[in-house]
């Protein structure tokens, strides 16, 4: 009798993650058990309804044990999902080096222009020149992944604060010697 695979036979219901920030308080078990019962939650279901797991991280060479200890999963399969960036992480700002399997050059392009994102924390700079003082900067979490640092422009410093709601909009940072420099900064979504 031949395999007849599992295409068109399964879904994904649920998915958890943990916060990107550093958990000085937690190890590896604590994160994965966390963010399971994150993906428990969104599906509606429990550790028992699951029939198999598949594991992507931020690191390569972790295998499914990484998920199957902590949750003690001694009947499920569990997949450790790597083929370049197959978890689906967002490089932003674009690398040539991949952060999960060491893959080089094998990234699709994802264009994030239209792309809002939220604030995860901000700083006041009141030293530094600008044009338009004070320089405001964020770290912004984009919708579907990827995170980055970026100057917020369109803004009164005293109303911004995390969780805030940003788009990216294409601004001029400087001139010099008579050449305009404009990049990506980001601005509170206007209603």
């Amino acid at each position: 009798m031949g395999s007849h695979g599992i295409k068109d036979r399964f879904a994904i219901v649920g998915m958890g993650c943990t916060n990107f920030v550093e958990h000085w308080d937690k190890g590896l078990d604590d994160l994965v058990i966390e963010g399971a019962n994150e993906a428990y939650a969104s599906a509606g279901v429990d550790k028992d309804d699951v029939d198999a797991y598949w594991l992507g991280t931020a690191q390569g060479g972790m295998s499914g044990i990484t998920l199957a200890r902590p949750l003690q999963l001694v009947d499920r399969p569990v997949t450790r999902v790597e083929n370049f960036c197959a978890t689906g992480a967002l490089h932003l700002p674009p690398t040539r080096i991949s952060r999960e399997g060491d893959a080089q050059d094998e990234m699709d392009p994802a264009p994030m222009s239209e792309v809002q994102g939220t604030i995860a924390t901000f700083t006041i700079d009141r030293i530094a020149y600008s044009p338009s003082p004070p320089i405001v900067f964020a770290v912004v979490d984009f919708d579907g992944g990827g995170r980055l640092p970026v100057e917020l422009c369109d803004l009164d410093a005293s109303q911004i604060k995390m969780g805030d709601r940003v788009e990216r909009p294409f601004r001029k940072l400087f001139t010099s010697d008579g050449i305009h420099n404009y990049f990506w900064k980001a601005r509170p979504v206007r209603d």
